[in-house]
């Protein structure tokens, strides 16, 4: 039986989903054999799912970069050293869902970790999770830090006053 490669070509959805699911040797060979590319979803995912390693990669190797997806949805997968490596690395950023998911999932570590180098701040939302799962340190820590900034939070505060 003779084999032959195909030549029908792929889209951006190749490189996506192998960095979605972790396959790091896909990726490279994605990268170095076609010409399509990713889009910020690859990093977006990889970052979700706590593939440092793709993350690293991506960073180094692409110009799609990430969203503030990245940040938010790795807030929620509780992988502190993407969350870190995010944010020492990248300028997307993240938005209050970051701190919000963190708190939802009770990582603590990226709670601080949020609270201590980002700006985005968190809502009243989180907050109330927080207390209604009687999370006592993680309300405590917000209540340190409820001057981050959060128009959700201010929004929320005005309507009640």
């Amino acid at each position: 039986m003779a084999t032959s490669n195909r030549t029908e070509g792929c889209t951006t959805s190749a490189m996506d989903e192998a960095a979605s699911e972790g396959h790091f040797n896909i990726v490279e060979f994605l990268h170095e054999n076609r010409t399509e590319g990713c889009t910020t979803i690859a990093m977006d995912k990889a970052a979700s799912h706590g593939f440092w390693d793709i993350v690293q990669w991506l960073h180094e190797n692409r110009s799609e970069g990430c969203s503030v997806n990245a940040m938010d949805q790795v807030a929620y997968g509780g992988h502190l050293n993407v969350v870190k490596y995010l944010h020492e690395n990248r300028t997307e950023g993240c938005s209050t869902n970051a701190l919000d998911y963190a708190v939802y999932c009770g990582h603590l570590d990226i709670i601080k970790f949020l609270t201590d180098h980002c700006t985005e701040g968190f809502t009243t939302s989180g907050k109330n999770h927080a207390l209604d799962r009687n999370q006592i340190e993680i309300v405590e820590l917000l209540n340190i830090h409820d001057d981050l900034p959060s128009p959700k939070r201010r929004k929320t505060v005005s309507i009640g006053q």
